[in-house]
């Protein structure tokens, strides 16, 4: 399948790199150029609503009224975070591929959103080919649609809903706990099978943006990496790509002699490619990689005043990130003529390679790779 393909290959690069965002989070629209008569300054979603409102994304009815506490249709819904997120440069609106639902034809009024949001495997439709733009939405669909929308992946966090255990979305639901974006319906329940209002609507989209550009992307994709190296998997390829003697500030360590010293560096990358590759398919978190790895604008390797810039957002490059990790080690060794040993030798026994993730927002972090004997 085209995931378990790009995981393959994105490998070396998710187990070898870290990331850093510190960003703005966006601004409420305090003194907004919409008023709506019943939603005052008091309503615990006035200040969201307004920054929807100021920035276009959201309009009330006719009567001036907003309509804060009325369940929302998923066509509605769809409309709301696709344009939220063309806001952000996240989403194109504009060039899209019909996803084929039975009841949204291309000349309903929100077909291009929710074919945007199709096309990004935002949402999906109902068995039957439909999308059900006129059905409610549950905050429970909402809650995987936000997560996945703003990329917000997290492995099974304390909560404390009591009413989701057996819900479909109680892994999105405690994502959405774990970045802020929800607090329930009450102190222990989230609410699930309820319907979501225009007011919780807004809400939900501005605490995801918030949470969007103000993630720690460097202390979660260490967080992975770390469990990654206590995963079982592990240990059933340690002894071929090399044992990692775990994290010690932004650094990975791999002894080389557990991999084959007499190796050449022309068939090392590959050999590394497809162990590790083995071991992210095998990996239980391995969604979280890609998520994270799905924010990543560039890769840049650099050792010995040599570098090598992998974009990441070339699908192509994308598919092809840990070979090369495996060219720019071929590279340092004169193109590879010779062995992982003799080359390791002539640079005293280990070399580091600093690589620099590049982010989507323009944020970027290093992280050093130690190849040693």
């Amino acid at each position: 399948m085209r995931k378990n393909k790009k995981l393959y290959n994105l490998a070396l690069a998710t187990t070898l790199t870290t990331a850093a965002v510190v960003a703005i989070a966006p601004t409420n629209a305090a003194a907004a150029t919409v008023n709506f008569k019943d939603l005052p300054k008091t309503d615990v979603h006035y200040e969201n609503v307004m920054d929807l409102a100021d920035r276009g994304i959201i309009k009330g009815y006719p009567d001036g009224t907003f309509k804060p506490y009325q369940p929302i249709k998923r066509a509605h819904a769809a409309k709301i975070i696709a344009q939220a997120l063309e806001s952000k440069g996240i989403l194109d609106t504009k060039n899209v591929t019909n996803p084929g639902f039975k009841d949204v034809p291309k000349t309903h009024p929100y077909y291009s959103e929710i074919a945007a949001l199709a096309n990004a495997g935002i949402i999906n439709g109902y068995p039957d080919g439909t999308f059900g733009p006129e059905i409610t939405l549950s905050r429970g669909q909402m809650s995987k649609i936000i997560a996945r929308a703003y990329k917000l992946t997290s492995e099974a966090y304390d909560h404390p809903f009591k009413d989701i255990s057996s819900s479909e979305f109680k892994k999105y639901i405690t994502m959405l706990y774990k970045y802020g974006v929800t607090t329930g319906t009450t102190k222990t329940t989230y609410s699930p099978g309820a319907p979501v209002t225009r007011g919780q609507l807004a809400t939900f989209v501005v605490r995801a943006e918030n949470a969007y550009e103000n993630r720690n992307y460097a202390a979660e994709l260490k967080e992975e990496i770390e469990n990654l190296t206590k995963d079982p998997a592990f240990a059933k390829v340690a002894s071929v790509v090399g044992n990692s003697e775990g994290l010690v500030g932004n650094k990975l360590t791999i002894k080389a002699s557990s991999i084959n010293l007499n190796k050449s560096l022309n068939s090392l990358g590959d050999d590394l490619s497809k162990q590790l590759g083995k071991l992210i398919m095998d990996y239980n978190d391995a969604e979280d990689l890609l998520h994270l790895y799905d924010l990543t604008n560039s890769i840049t390797f650099e050792a010995n005043g040599q570098s090598y810039v992998v974009d990441a957002a070339d699908t192509d490059l994308l598919t092809e990130l840990s070979e090369k990790f495996g060219e720019f080690i071929k590279q340092l060794g004169n193109n590879g003529n010779t062995t992982l040993g003799d080359f390791l030798s002539g640079q005293g026994d280990s070399i580091t390679i600093k690589v620099t993730v590049t982010f989507d927002n323009g944020n970027s972090a290093s992280y050093d790779v130690v190849l040693e004997k």
